[in-house]
């Protein structure tokens, strides 16, 4: 493991043995996501949709 500046081991230190950062930065939940409100928003087009769908599974 490499060891960063102040000398722990990376990996070790933040919990994130050989995670992808792409799934360490992935929203987990539509609170998440970053913009796009008038999509995602409570009652939005897209927002109703999923929600339908998380409830058929």
């Amino acid at each position: 493991m490499d060891q960063d500046l102040f000398g722990e081991k990376t990996e070790v230190a933040y919990g994130i043995q050989n995670i992808p950062l792409a799934e360490r930065m992935r929203p987990g939940s539509l609170e998440e996501f970053a913009g796009q409100k008038h999509l995602i928003g409570e009652g939005k087009p897209i927002r109703i949709m999923i929600e339908k769908m998380s409830r058929h599974q």
